[in-house]
């Protein structure tokens, strides 16, 4: 990969080595880090009573609370099983609780639970503009549909239910048995394709009985070359030439082959399946882990030919494999032809702001490559206008453009927004540590707003709320409904914890990765077990701790952030001391040293000259590590104009 001279701005030296050490000084504390304690015992055994299904408590409970504290005693209480609960309640809340979450929990609560003396005329008006959620709530809606004498809607509902939902074995038959002739030998085998797809094989083959034995033989042959089964050559060869072109056929076909390592035949393959539009992202999956296996084998032909086979789609993976074949064509075929057609059609069916700033700026790349520089230029220009985002920022130094700095927007003490019952439940739920509850609510106030003053002013009460992982959410929804950023999405840590920071680290460097990693919850933990603000797992940090020859318990993790912060910094700083370069140190930081290590010699080394930075990002094999580097050099860039600059305001 040649280093384009031309990207050699002043993006890149932000990002020098000797810039992302020891720089800029703190200048201002935009919250606490201490949980807050509940004050109201009651509320908070009311709580836990409902989440133990203790009916009598909770009721007690609610008759002290206020009206928000009775609710969310109430919510919680309506979502556990076999609780003792007149099924009038589960009626009334879902009746004046809209926009809570988890409201679906509660019809298949009720669903569970509707009392056998209910008329059929009540099974319908309750329903309405509901769909049943269980096996039980759909035999009940049919059984009514079928006594008002509306076969045809009841068979829509229950094909719906039957082809789409997801259910055990047991409610399969349950619906086929009670609704016998209704369901046809296309829904069953429907039901049976979609288990297969979602990779279910044993449901799958548990309902293959109810098939005619003709029609198993297709679904018999995907499960086995998909299971990797002894007998799957001899299952695939019963079946005729047009069997084995079935997509469903073709694509296992391929996935076997793949396994197995032979990728070129896999290809051919995937080259030929005309998936439906519903399965599309599966097959686009495969050519994605395809043609990054071809490149990272230096076969760039083939990484080319197979994302350039992608059908156009808005699915992830489907947009991935147009932006792959847009990519290849430029940086390595020099095809500025084809680059534009792939970018093009990669912008054109991707929604989210960094998608479409990454997509205008590469149009921009590929036009200012064919020397067309006006058309370069307004593609620059809309890239920019995701100015908190890697390609953004990246399209703005193409403009010579100052860095976006997220602006002070005014906030409204008063504001409606400010009043919604379900902010008061997360700041209720997170002081009775309930932290995944209160998240839940907050993201269901974040999905309704549509200003960026609305945005700003949940972001500010976040934050006083002490919680500034959720500022940070409000943020990043506000960029996902195309809004530039808010201020409030960047918290700055309390000096008496920064100050812990290892002196070789910039503070804009700590801030972005801190703000990657947890979000600045102090009391963070992943599914991995990676704890606390920088978010480390406890062996590393325990290594790190001995190595500085400090005092640490697991425990400190969480309860102390300066004890995060100062082995977090240090892991970080020995990374850019070991490698030399941020975007390794970066990557080190999330994949770990070693596989950095091992990428080096099949993706390239950014520290030579002639490698080119933003495709070396671009080359690494992990999705996960590409997207946390672009996201911590954009937090990055952000918090060095933020803390370079005075926020007395704030």
């Amino acid at each position: 990969m040649k280093h384009n001279g031309d990207l050699s701005f002043r993006f890149s030296k932000l990002l020098r080595p000797a810039l992302f050490r020891k720089g800029i000084a703190l200048l201002c504390l935009l919250f606490s880090l201490p949980a807050l304690a509940t004050d109201n015992v009651t509320f908070a055994k009311g709580l836990a009573a409902a989440q133990n299904g203790e009916v009598a408590a909770a009721m007690s409970a609610m008759r002290a609370a206020d009206a928000t504290e009775k609710k969310l005693i109430q919510w919680e209480l309506l979502k556990q099983k076999n609780v003792s609960v007149p099924f009038d309640q589960y009626t009334a809340f879902l009746s004046h609780a809209s926009g809570w979450p988890e409201l679906t929990t509660i019809q298949l609560r009720a669903e569970e639970i509707f009392p056998d003396d209910m008329s059929d005329a009540e099974v319908l008006s309750w329903y309405g503009a509901r769909k049943p959620l269980t096996s039980r709530g759909v035999i009940r809606y049919g059984n009514a549909l079928l006594a008002a004498g509306n076969r045809e809607a009841a068979r829509a509902a229950v094909q719906d239910y039957f082809t789409t939902r997801d259910f055990g074995v047991d409610s399969a038959v349950k619906i086929m048995t009670n609704f016998q002739g209704m369901l046809s030998n296309d829904d069953i085998a429907a039901r049976i394709d979609k288990l297969i797809w979602e990779e279910k094989y044993s449901q799958a083959s548990d309902l293959l009985p109810y098939l005619p034995h003709d029609l198993r033989r297709i679904p018999e042959a995907r499960i086995a070359l998909l299971k990797e089964d002894k007998n799957a050559d001899a299952l695939l060869n019963a079946l005729s030439s047009s069997e084995q072109n079935d997509p469903g056929v073709a694509f296992a076909r391929a996935h076997w082959r793949r396994e197995m390592g032979f990728d070129s035949s896999a290809a051919v393959i995937l080259a030929r399946i005309q998936a439906p539009a519903s399965r599309e992202e599966d097959v686009a999956k495969e050519r994605a882990i395809l043609a990054r296996r071809f490149f990272e084998n230096n076969n760039l032909g083939a990484a080319y030919a197979v994302a350039a086979a992608q059908p156009i789609s808005q699915g992830m993976n489907a947009t991935q494999n147009l932006w792959y074949a847009g990519w290849l064509a430029l940086r390595f075929k020099q095809d500025t032809a084809n680059a534009a057609k792939y970018f093009q059609a990669f912008y054109d069916n991707v929604q989210t702001p960094i998608s479409r700033a990454r997509g205008a700026y590469w149009l921009g790349r590929t036009a200012e490559a064919a020397g067309q520089n006006d058309v370069s230029r307004q593609w620059y220009q809309m890239a920019s206008q995701a100015g908190a985002s890697f390609y953004g920022q990246l399209a703005s130094e193409k403009l010579g453009q100052a860095f976006f700095i997220p602006p002070h927007i005014t906030v409204d003490a008063n504001a409606a927004v400010l009043r919604d019952d379900r902010l008061e439940a997360a700041k209720l739920l997170a002081r009775t540590n309930n932290p995944n509850d209160a998240r839940m609510f907050f993201r269901t106030v974040l999905n309704d707003l549509n200003s960026e003053k609305d945005f700003a002013a949940v972001g500010d009460w976040a934050l006083r709320a002490n919680q500034p992982q959720w500022a940070v959410h409000a943020g990043k929804a506000a960029q996902l409904k195309g809004y530039a950023g808010i201020r409030e999405a960047y918290p700055v840590l309390p000096t008496t914890v920064s100050a812990e920071f290892d002196g070789r680290v910039d503070h804009a460097l700590a801030h972005a990765l801190i703000r990657q990693e947890s979000e600045f919850d102090q009391n963070a933990k992943s599914s991995s077990g990676a704890l606390g603000l920088m978010q480390l797992m406890p062996k590393t940090a325990a290594y790190v701790a001995k190595k500085m020859g400090v005092q640490h318990r697991k425990d400190d993790l969480t309860s102390d952030p300066s004890h995060n912060v100062l082995l977090g910094s240090r892991y970080i700083a020995d990374q850019m001391d070991g490698f030399n370069n941020p975007y390794l140190a970066i990557a080190a930081y999330n994949a770990g040293p070693g596989r950095v290590k091992q990428w080096l010699n099949v993706i390239g080394d950014p520290r030579n000259p002639q490698v080119d930075a933003i495709d070396w990002i671009e080359s690494i094999p992990v999705y996960e590590t590409r997207n946390y580097v672009q996201r911590v050099v954009e937090n990055r860039n952000i918090y060095s104009e933020l803390l370079g600059k005075s926020m007395a305001s704030r």
